[in-house]
């Protein structure tokens, strides 16, 4: 009797195990329901040699200029020589008008890459890469770049604060979406 509710206690330990690949969830459009489809989700990829975090803020409020940790989403990145999608899916009714990304809390992270974002809702999608990124974002004095891919991570002045703001041009697409 033991044997049968441990064998039972087993597969049902096997059954319910849920493997979570915090570093790049993987979402396929084709798979996602009418209700998942009504959500914002953002896409990035990026290539970071180091292990990293990367957080996404957002405003509904276009007239807002400062961003709040209560509208905002992080995510760990994995370290690696190769590029890597990173995905975050706003709450469902969260249509930002505004958003900030700060790219690292590891000051040990010298640069990274940024190749394309993608924002998309509603089967509307708005895709950047690299010398649009200077025309969509401004730049904090924490980064530096030459090519609109390559990031140029530093502190200044004892602060390390890495992050980029939608402009105005990008404030009036997401509207659009």
């Amino acid at each position: 009797m033991n044997n049968i509710i441990i064998l039972i206690s087993i597969i049902c330990l096997l059954s319910c195990k849920k493997e979570i690949n915090y570093y790049s969830e993987e979402i396929n459009e084709s798979k996602l329901s009418l209700h998942d489809k009504e959500v914002f989700i953002i896409k990035m990829n990026v290539r970071y040699l180091k292990n990293d975090r990367i957080w996404v803020f957002y405003t509904e409020d276009i007239k807002q200029d400062f961003f709040s940790t209560e509208t905002s989403l992080s995510k760990p990145v994995k370290g690696k020589e190769s590029n890597q999608w990173i995905f975050f899916k706003l709450p469902l009714g969260v249509s930002p008008e505004r958003i900030k990304i700060l790219f690292s809390n590891n000051e040990k992270q010298n640069e990274i890459r940024l190749n394309e974002i993608q924002y998309s809702k509603n089967n509307k999608t708005l895709k950047m890469q690299g010398e649009r990124l200077v025309n969509y974002f401004n730049f904090s004095k924490f980064i530096s770049t030459s090519d609109g891919y390559q990031f140029v991570l530093k502190i200044v002045d004892g602060i390390y604060d890495p992050n980029i703001v939608s402009s105005s041009q990008l404030d009036t697409e997401l509207i659009k979406l």
